[in-house]
């Protein structure tokens, strides 16, 4: 295949009964087969001409594809040859017959399996962009199957469908068929599995991040770990060190508007004022990699579009240049600690731009509901932390430090409003307190000590400390019912949970959750 060939779309579809009685219409009138004596229809003269040959060749005709894949039942099977050179007739691109086991196209079952065999052995992540689906031709069955696929387990490619001309609005016969999503738009983590944040990344590296095509929004609070969730996804999907690419967004929105395009999409030298020499631009940088696009939330309205054309065409410009630049299995990565559907919905974000990044979305745990839900993997992310320090710090690599009980207890008992990254500077200051005092052990008030110098802001309020309510039995049923239903939806509504959380008796919590009603 030529480096030309390499860039071609790849065509997928069913063969159908309309193509079939085109090219036996055509056969017929040409003389190649004789009239059948149970079809007078094939008697009427078949004219060759474009837009008139059936789905297949109103898509395929005078187009150039580096393959065309046509998918048949075991009832064309006989004349797939037949097939194969009336498509080509109107095409020079090469045509490739899959002969499939399906003997019933109506049966979801047996298309589906057939389908996925194909696509499984020829369809793969570097060439997901390129794939090109008619939903058109085939049964009901085929169709949906097709159209099920090409948009989650074989994502990236564009689906299709041809109408006949005389139905055609402004003479286009190929519509582009979208669907308002291309994967399940949220992916929360299940808080009752044994390592619930490390869990969700494997299960998104196993099903969805070998597809670069698929992008990925990383959601959570400050801290919690999203650039380290996109450089884990970036490198066990076999990315480089040298293409994974971040731009900080609210970096980028300070500047004008120009700089926000000259940095994500370079800029030739004059284009604008201050532009002294060529700049490549952060997405062509990222080619065959990764682009993660951190803060997103912060880019402006008027450059969000500029963004979004990026995404939507795989193509970008650098100012100043007219040569556009084709995006190479570029896989974007986003996040943001955001409410992103409340800034769509507040006419903050666009609607059309958060699809596209939110193909697949991670909603990340805060360190609270790892302390209070799943104590082991909290106690797993503190020695892992632990050891990080002392592969960083060669003050710290001789030194085991152990955490005694009042420590543990100390950690899994505090609000961490700035989770992992607050966590993680708590016990570089623990370390290196207990190193400089001649200990390798840990205690709660060491954790204490520093917990108070590693500040964060918080939107909490609290009583001041002179406060004294008018009507005390009442003030403490308020603050249990608000403690309990927080309980509740830390744990997402389960009682048993909550009730641990608590030191509650589960049929205790359930009675007053009765009489609560």
């Amino acid at each position: 295949m030529t480096e030309a060939e390499s860039d071609l779309p790849i065509y997928v579809s069913w063969i159908g009964t309309t193509d079939i009685y085109c090219m036996e219409s055509w056969r017929v009138t040409e003389g190649l087969d004789p009239a059948p004596d149970n079809s007078s229809r094939l008697t009427v003269p078949f004219k060759e001409e474009p837009g008139l040959n059936g789905p297949i060749r109103t898509f395929t005709d005078n187009k150039k594809f580096s393959k065309i894949y046509l998918l048949s039942s075991k009832e064309y099977e006989s004349i797939s040859s037949q097939v194969k050179d009336w498509i080509c007739r109107g095409t020079k691109s090469k045509c490739q017959i899959i002969n499939t086991p399906v003997e019933d196209p109506t049966s979801y079952d047996e298309v589906y399996k057939a389908l996925d065999k194909f696509l499984s052995k020829y369809w793969s992540a570097d060439t997901a962009s390129r794939f090109v689906f008619n939903l058109t031709p085939g049964t009901p069955a085929m169709q949906a199957i097709l159209f099920y696929m090409s948009q989650v387990r074989y994502s990236g490619g564009k689906t299709y469908r041809t109408v006949p001309q005389k139905y055609a609005r402004n003479n286009k016969q190929i519509l582009e068929v979208t669907a308002p999503f291309s994967l399940k738009p949220d992916l929360y983590l299940n808080t009752q599995t044994e390592c619930p944040q490390s869990d969700e990344i494997e299960k998104v590296i196993e099903l969805y991040a070998p597809v670069k095509a698929i992008n990925i929004l990383l959601l959570g609070e400050s801290g919690v770990g999203k650039s380290s969730a996109a450089e884990k996804i970036h490198y066990r999907c076999g990315g480089k060190k040298d293409n994974f690419i971040t731009a900080n967004c609210a970096e980028l929105a300070a500047g004008d508007a120009n700089m926000f395009r000259a940095e994500l999409f370079g800029a030739k030298k004059g284009s604008f004022t201050g532009c002294t020499e060529d700049k490549t631009g952060l997405f062509e940088q990222a080619q065959n990699g990764t682009i993660f696009l951190d803060e997103v939330a912060e880019i402006p309205l008027p450059s969000q579009s500029v963004l979004l054309r990026a995404l939507q065409n795989k193509e970008i410009m650098s100012i100043g240049s007219k040569k556009e630049v084709r995006l190479n299995n570029v896989r974007v990565i986003s996040a943001t600690n955001h409410n992103l559907l409340e800034d769509v919905k507040n006419g903050k974000f666009r609607e059309d731009l958060y699809y596209r990044l939110a193909m697949c979305s991670i909603t990340l745990p805060n360190l609270r509901e790892i302390a209070c839900t799943n104590r082991e993997y909290f106690r797993q992310l503190v020695t892992t932390i632990l050891n990080d320090l002392k592969k960083e710090d060669p003050k710290l690599k001789d030194t085991d430090f152990k955490l005694t009980q009042d420590a543990w207890d100390c950690l899994l008992s505090s609000q961490w409003p700035g989770n992992i990254r607050q966590l993680r500077h708590v016990l570089l200051l623990s370390t290196v307190y207990a190193l400089n005092t001649g200990k390798s052990e840990i205690n709660g008030k060491i954790i204490s000590l520093h917990l108070s110098k590693v500040t964060t802001v918080s939107s909490s309020s609290s009583p001041a400390d002179d406060f004294i309510p008018n009507d005390l039995n009442q003030w403490l049923a308020e603050q249990k019912d608000k403690i309990i239903k927080n309980a509740l939806k830390l744990t997402r509504d389960n009682t048993s949970k909550a009730a641990k959380i608590l030191g509650m008796n589960e049929q205790t919590l359930y009675s007053y959750l009765k009489k609560a009603k």
